[in-house]
């Protein structure tokens, strides 16, 4: 079973993902933005970058992430090279995933799976939401990053279409999330044979 958790930034795709994982051992997580993270490591994604994006690399010849972020925020084809790039190992990452874990309640959170194959695919979609100045207060604590810099993030996010999901959690108090997952657990994931 594979369910998709999409959110904005700051939404709160993370917590409600790791409380619904808290309900059964056989739940397991994948961070789309952490395979994301792992291809930017591979020898051929970066030689690739090193040809068509100056000054993003750090002494080491690791891609500095934070410079990475700053360029592609403000220049969207840019983006689209980074995320077409990286998409051609992060397929393969995810399936092997998934095949490893065919026993399991598979959730993937990722912001950018509503733009995949998987998100078809998935059992349960979710869409967390949560209002626009409580996720900028979220991430910018999170994150460190300015104003400006979450409006260019915001800019650079897939719309989504509430349409398109099962399940849709307004997250904004803690303990109220909690009560709406543990109803998703309860009705939609504990009859379903896995």
């Amino acid at each position: 079973m594979m369910i998709c958790i999409v959110g904005k930034s700051g939404s709160g795709k993370s917590t409600i993902s790791n409380i619904l994982k808290s309900y059964s051992d056989n739940i397991v997580i994948l961070e789309g933005d952490k395979i994301s993270h792992q291809t930017l490591q591979i020898e051929e994604v970066k030689n690739e970058i090193r040809k068509n994006i100056k000054d993003v690399f750090d002494e080491l010849g690791n891609i500095d992430r934070k410079k990475l972020r700053k360029i592609v925020f403000n220049d969207k084809e840019k983006l689209d090279y980074i995320n077409n790039l990286s998409w051609r190992y992060m397929e393969k990452m995810i399936d092997l995933y998934l095949l490893e874990n065919k026993n399991k309640i598979v959730i993937l959170d990722w912001l950018l799976a509503i733009k995949t194959k998987y998100f078809e695919m998935s059992d349960i979609k979710i869409l967390v939401d949560s209002p626009f100045d409580v996720r900028l207060k979220r991430v910018i604590e999170r994150d460190n990053i300015s104003y400006e810099d979450f409006i260019k993030r915001e800019a650079a996010a897939p719309i989504i279409d509430k349409d398109r999901f099962d399940i849709v959690i307004d997250n904004i108090e803690i303990n109220e999330s909690k009560r709406k997952v543990e109803k998703i657990y309860d009705k939609s994931i504990i009859h379903r044979k896995f």
